[in-house]
């Protein structure tokens, strides 16, 4: 099977936990092929790369650019 007509949206009610003692931020989101749930998964980044995506998104929801590698510009 392969997964390139896969999407994933947050989990309803789209909750993110953090572990103080590790700093991991965790955010459960549900996979879908097509419009059909496959199962749910949480994704796991260090603080970081959650601040490093909060960025990302923002700029890219504010219709700022990337780089070329995908990178803050």
């Amino acid at each position: 099977m392969t997964v390139d007509q896969w999407h994933a949206s947050p989990s309803r009610p789209p909750d993110a936990t953090t572990d103080s003692a590790t700093g991991e931020v965790r955010l459960r989101v549900a996979l879908f092929q097509f419009d059909s749930l496959q199962g749910t998964i949480d994704l796991v980044f260090t603080r970081l790369e959650a601040a490093e995506l909060y960025i990302l998104l923002a700029r890219a929801l504010n219709g700022s650019g990337f780089s070329a590698a995908g990178r803050l510009a």
